[in-house]
């Protein structure tokens, strides 16, 4: 039981690996409420309600990294595609100097052999 909850202080150990008062006065609630004759998942509701879902060392997935992670997504979707089109439009702009250019080429050589 003590390895499936977090020291809220380490962070990094379970209750029963951590030497933190913290650590200490959790697993003394946890064994007291085990004499009390509660569950395990009593427990963990209770340790969830009082701390969150960070208590747990192993949180359960829910939803709201992926709602935290939208508007990254979001705007990094925009920033792809704002370069997608400002690079094509240079390409395009490029495409028709080198038209204008092979244009302009061709009504000069026209014009020489017009006039010669």
């Amino acid at each position: 039981m003590t390895s499936e909850l977090r020291c809220l202080v380490c962070q990094n150990q379970t209750i029963g690996d951590s030497n933190a008062e913290l650590a200490a006065d959790l697993r003394r609630q946890v064994y007291e409420m085990l004499e009390q004759g509660k569950s395990k998942e009593e427990i963990i509701q209770f340790m969830t309600d009082r701390y969150g879902d960070f208590v747990l060392y192993k949180p359960p997935f829910k939803g709201k990294p992926v709602c935290c992670g939208s508007p990254r997504l979001f705007f990094y979707l925009i920033g792809l595609i704002t370069v997608f089109f400002v690079i094509r439009r240079k390409k395009a702009v490029a495409s028709l100097h080198s038209d204008a250019g092979a244009l302009q080429r061709d009504v000069e050589n026209k014009k020489k052999s017009v006039v010669c």
